[in-house]
C-alpha cells in the first residue's frame, strides 16, 4: 500500500492525506508538504498561512519584529513589580543572568512566573 503524506495547498490552505504530489481538489494549485521532516509545521505552510502564531515554531518565517515583539515572544507582567515585559522561549533575555543556584530556588518558590528584567536583575550574582 503506498505511503500516504499529509499536504496542503498554498493557495487556499487546504490540507489532504495523499499518496502523490496531487493539485488541490478546491483550487487546482500543487501541494506542498504540510510538516518537515520531523513533524513540524513546514515553513512553507506557516508562509502560506500570512501571520505569526508567536510560539516560537522551529520553522517561523516572520523576523523578530513582527507583532510586537520576537517570535515565540510572549508579554508577560512581573510579579515582583507589575512591569510588563517579553519573556521568549529559547533565546530570551533572561538566558544572560547569571545567578546562584540557591537564589533560583528561592525565585522559583516566591514567584509562580517571570520576573522583569529590572527586578531579575536585582537577584543577578555579583
Amino acid at each position: 500500500m503506498p505511503c500516504r503524506m499529509l499536504r496542503f495547498c498554498p493557495r487556499c490552505l487546504e490540507t489532504q492525506h495523499v499518496t502523490t504530489r496531487e493539485n488541490c481538489g478546491v483550487c487546482g494549485t500543487a501541494l506542498q508538504p504540510l510538516l518537515d521532516q520531523e513533524g513540524a509545521l513546514s515553513r512553507s505552510f506557516l508562509t502560506a498561512r500570512g501571520t505569526c502564531c508567536e510560539t516560537g515554531c522551529r520553522n517561523c518565517p516572520y523576523p523578530d519584529d513582527v507583532a510586537g515583539g520576537a517570535c515565540g515572544a510572549a508579554s508577560k507582567t512581573c510579579g515582583k513589580c507589575g512591569r510588563a515585559f517579553l519573556c521568549q522561549s529559547g533565546g530570551c533575555w533572561c538566558e544572560e543572568v547569571k545567578m546562584s543556584a540557591e537564589t533560583l530556588r528561592w525565585l522559583s518558590r516566591a514567584y509562580d512566573d517571570c520576573l522583569c528584567p529590572v527586578c531579575l536583575g536585582e537577584f543577578a550574582a555579583v
